[in-house]
């Protein structure tokens, strides 16, 4: 049987919708999923309301954290997705990870760089998890940034000034 545990949605990080993953993975045979996105379930919760019995969809999120100062991601899987605690937990992360990245784009505007909260939206109005890499993705759009990797190695990097927003 073809399982596959660890992808991303557009409520991340990802490229495709999570129904429009769900029947990618189908179609490729996959039995099993989990959509691990980066510190939300909204993906998979949109799978629940619109159930295919051909693929098992099981809960899974990817937890951002740290250890010793590194960035650590762990993922967990086949949790009870109603959790008042979990849900709280995701909640609280949402919107700090969100203040982050528009504290980020302000600092951004103030260094001279052309972009705004409402363009970063704009590009990515499905995105329930606000991140790094979606900023780095953005930066590359308007020319500032080759890839996702440069970004993290620069303007995104631990101890860059944008970070201690």
């Amino acid at each position: 049987m073809l399982v596959d545990f660890h992808m991303h949605s557009t409520a991340s990080d990802g490229v495709m919708r999570p129904l429009d993953l769900r029947a990618a993975n189908k179609a490729a045979g996959i039995k099993m999923m989990s959509l691990t996105d980066h510190d939300t379930i909204d993906g998979f919760m949109t799978m629940l309301k619109e159930p295919d019995l051909d693929i098992a969809v099981i809960p899974g999120c990817e937890f951002s954290s740290t250890y010793k100062d590194k960035d650590v991601h762990i993922l967990g899987y086949a949790f009870d997705y109603t959790n008042k605690e979990l849900n709280d937990y995701l909640t609280f992360f949402k919107e700090s990870r969100e203040n982050r990245i528009f504290k980020m784009i302000d600092l951004l505007v103030k260094d001279g760089y052309d972009v705004s909260v409402e363009e970063f939206k704009e590009t990515f109005p499905n995105a329930s998890s606000l991140g790094r890499p979606l900023l780095a993705q953005l930066l590359i759009n308007k020319g500032y940034l080759k890839t996702v990797d440069e970004g993290f190695e620069t303007l995104l990097r631990r101890g860059s000034p944008l970070l201690c927003a």
